[in-house]
């Protein structure tokens, strides 16, 4: 279980850090290359465990991008359509 706390605390405090939920006049949705490593990250990682070190907190993370980003733009759309796609994909 140790292992697990090595990889999950900073792997949030990297995709934090990259993108804050809370900056104002900018996009909270995730940029591109954070799109690409949760991308890579589903591929890579098994998500058929109950609960993985990895694909766990990735899993969180993309469901917490969907709740709270607001959509102001068309890129948020297609962000928020390619994360629904990639949640779905994870989850089946």
């Amino acid at each position: 279980m140790v292992y697990g706390k090595l990889i999950l605390f900073p792997l949030m405090q990297y995709l934090t850090i990259l993108n804050p939920l809370n900056l104002t006049g900018k996009s909270s949705w995730p940029n591109l290359k954070t799109l690409l490593l949760l991308r890579l990250w589903s591929l890579t990682f098994p998500s058929s465990d109950f609960r993985h070190v990895v694909a766990t907190p990735m899993l969180l993370l993309m469901c917490e991008y969907l709740m709270r980003c607001p959509i102001q733009s068309g890129r948020d759309v297609a962000v928020g359509s390619f994360l629904c796609s990639m949640v779905l994909t994870v989850c089946s």
